[in-house]
């Protein structure tokens, strides 16, 4: 089991390593420009549930996975086979697509042009998606740690030790934002003539 999961691991720690740039300029909230622009609250609140629908993707395909590792490396004695090199290689494309996926959702909301007023909610919408990264750099932390005991101990996983990748989804602050956007929607706003100046 130990070459299984040191290749499992080799395989996320190589491929962070080869995102590091646009993991730093994710880190810089760095956006790459789309041509996407909004204009009005109609189109922020679209932009907003487009953004939603594409995050809960991303989660959805991640869902099955916990179990899915369970299955290679953490209830061996339940099964008489060895994971393959497939099935490894299958485990580690799911959380990396994860991570990639997060990373591009991010760097695209960025990207939007619009009034300063919305690009703040925008921003907050970037920082509601990226709180994601964070878990799944200390899943592959925690993996190399992992590693290092596993090399001193050939009883396999430890009880204490959660192979699982555990995403929090911060529902309430994604309503938060959602309410954000029902506030822009005061007409004394509009009188006032706020929400003119394009940033983007």
């Amino acid at each position: 089991m130990y070459w299984e999961l040191a290749a499992f691991t080799s395989l996320l720690v190589q491929a962070k390593e080869k995102m590091q740039v646009t993991i730093d300029l994710h880190e810089d909230c760095y956006g790459s420009p789309t041509g996407r622009k909004i204009g009005s609250v109609d189109e922020l609140e679209l932009y907003y549930s487009e953004v939603g629908s594409k995050f809960w993707e991303l989660v959805t395909r991640l869902q099955p996975w916990n179990g899915q590792i369970r299955r290679l490396f953490g209830d061996r004695d339940l099964y008489e086979d060895e994971p393959t090199s497939r099935e490894v290689n299958t485990a580690a494309a799911t959380v990396l697509d994860f991570y990639r996926g997060i990373l591009i959702l991010c760097r695209e909301i960025r990207g939007v042009s619009a009034p300063d007023e919305y690009s703040a909610v925008l921003d907050d919408l970037a920082s509601w998606v990226g709180m994601q990264i964070p878990s799944v750099d200390r899943f592959i932390t925690g993996l190399v740690g992992l590693l290092a005991v596993l090399s001193l101990n050939s009883s396999g996983v430890p009880n204490n030790h959660e192979l699982s990748l555990d995403i929090h989804v911060h529902d309430k602050c994604f309503e938060d934002i959602g309410r954000k956007i029902k506030h822009l929607r005061q007409p004394w706003r509009r009188w006032l003539g706020l929400g003119q100046s394009v940033k983007g």
